[in-house]
C-alpha cells in the first residue's frame, strides 16, 4: 500500500476491520544487532498462507509496508517474521520498537506464488530482507526432500545467521559499488559441482534490486534460461516501500 494520509489509513481500518487480522506481539529476539525476529499470535485459522505471500502492517500513520512470514502456524495461531532493521526508516523504527503484548492490525498475506513445489532443485539468492522468505522456503523445500542451495549477501555481522538459522547457503560480503560481485564470482565452482541445478533447477532472485538484476544477467550467461529464474525486488538504494 502507497504511503497515504493519516486519515485515509484510519478510515480502512475502521471501515474495513473485518479485512484485517488482529494480532498480538508474543516475543521477540535479536538475531543480531540488524536482524530481529517476531512472533504474533492470532486467529489464522481461515487464513491462507503461500510461501512468499506478505502481509502488511502499518509502520507508521502514514505508511505501511509488507513483510513475508517465516513460519506460520494456523493450528496454534502463531505467525513469524525475521525483520531487518536498516537504517532509520520507518520500518525498521516500527520493528525495532515491537514489544511483547502490543496489538496491532495486520492485512493477511497476498501476493504472487514463488515457491515452485514441482522442482527438485532451488537456489536462492538475496541478503538480509530475504532471511524470513529463505527460511520458510527451506522449511517447505525440507520437508519434501529436495534440494537448495544458494548465496546470500550479509554484512559481517550477520554471517552468523547462516548456521543460526540452520540455512544451507553461502554467506558473502555485501558489494555496494559493484552489486553482486562477491555472489556471482562464486558461480562458476557452483556450477562446475551441481550441473542439473543449474540445468533444470529453479532460481529465486531477491532483495536488492540492482543484485538482483546483475545477478540475473551472470546466471544467463552461464546457460541459465529465464522461465528458471524468479525474481522480486524488495528494495533499491534512494526508494523507498517497494
Amino acid at each position: 500500500m502507497p504511503k497515504v494520509p493519516k486519515w485515509v489509513g484510519d478510515a480502512i481500518e475502521n471501515l474495513l476491520a473485518s479485512k484485517f487480522l488482529s494480532v498480538t506481539v508474543s516475543s521477540t529476539q535479536y538475531l543480531s544487532p540488524s536482524v530481529k525476529k517476531i512472533s504474533f499470535t492470532g486467529d489464522f485459522t481461515q487464513t491462507d498462507f503461500y510461501p512468499s505471500q506478505a502481509v502488511s502492517l502499518r509502520v507508521s500513520d502514514t505508511e505501511h509496508r509488507n513483510y513475508t512470514p517465516c513460519s506460520f502456524d494456523p493450528e496454534n495461531g502463531v505467525l513469524e517474521i525475521i525483520f531487518h532493521l536498516h537504517g532509520a526508516g520507518p520500518g525498521s523504527r516500527f520493528a525495532d520498537d515491537l514489544k511483547p503484548g502490543v496489538n496491532l492490525k495486520m492485512i493477511p498475506p497476498r501476493g504472487h506464488k514463488m515457491l515452485d513445489r514441482d522442482k527438485k532443485n532451488h537456489f536462492f539468492f538475496g541478503d538480509e530482507t530475504t532471511l524470513s522468505l529463505y527460511y520458510n522456503f527451506a522449511d517447505q523445500i525440507n520437508r519434501t526432500h529436495q534440494q537448495y542451495m544458494g548465496i546470500l549477501e550479509l554484512d559481517p555481522e550477520n554471517f552468523i545467521l547462516i548456521d543460526q538459522l540452520g540455512l544451507k547457503v553461502k554467506a558473502v560480503l555485501k558489494s555496494p559499488e559493484n552489486p553482486a560481485q562477491n555472489s556471482i564470482a562464486c558461480l562458476d565452482d557452483l556450477q562446475h559441482n551441481h550441473p542439473d541445478a543449474f540445468e533444470s533447477g529453479v532460481f529465486y532472485l531477491t532483495g536488492n534490486a540492482a543484485s538482483v538484476q546483475q545477478f540475473r544477467k551472470a546466471l544467463k550467461m552461464r546457460g541459465v534460461i529465464s522461465k528458471q529464474i524468479k525474481t522480486q525486488a524488495y528494495w533499491a538504494a534512494g526508494k523507498a516501500g517497494l
